[in-house]
């Protein structure tokens, strides 16, 4: 781990120490020094961090709070991102509880339902992917950013069909 990464590792201990594993200022610093450990090279660890955030949230929140859905649906794409097979179950196991909390054509749930079809993307299911999000543009009343985005990643799964 790189100084930077250490003095890093310091804050989030002295944070944890005065303000708790769950407080919303914690949290960000927490999600930094895992995101950073997956980034240098030590997946596992920083897969580790994220896991038992989302399990330490979960149990003092909920399992259906904001943050704990926010930070679930975070480490399921890292999961994907690392070609883990377990990263799109579990977002897909997310998406009832997004559309509970925010409601079905929420950009929150828009964004996950997304990323359930990136993650399958991921997965080499390209033709599934391209379906997902074109059954989410055929929703009405979205957002224009929430448009742009899942065009963007539309074109982005065609593109690798036709190479």
């Amino acid at each position: 781990m790189t100084r930077s990464g250490a003095s890093l590792r310091d804050r989030v201990d002295a944070a944890i120490s005065a303000l708790g594993r769950t407080h919303p200022r914690v949290i960000p610093l927490r999600v930094e020094l895992a995101e950073g450990l997956i980034v240098h090279g030590l997946p596992e660890e920083g897969l580790a961090m994220l896991g038992a955030l989302v399990a330490e949230c979960a149990a003092e929140l909920g399992p259906h709070h904001e943050t704990t859905l926010v930070l679930a649906n975070n480490h399921a794409m890292k999961l994907a991102e690392l070609g883990r097979p377990e990263g799109l179950s579990r977002l897909e196991a997310l998406v009832p509880a997004a559309r509970e909390l925010w409601g079905p054509l929420d950009r929150r749930t828009v964004l996950l339902r997304s990323n359930v079809a990136a993650a399958t993307g991921m997965a080499g299911r390209f033709g599934e992917a391209i379906a997902q999000l074109e059954a989410l543009l055929a929703e009405p009343a979205l957002d224009d950013d929430v448009v742009a985005t899942l065009r963007t990643n539309l074109a982005s799964w065609c593109s690798r069909i036709e190479s």
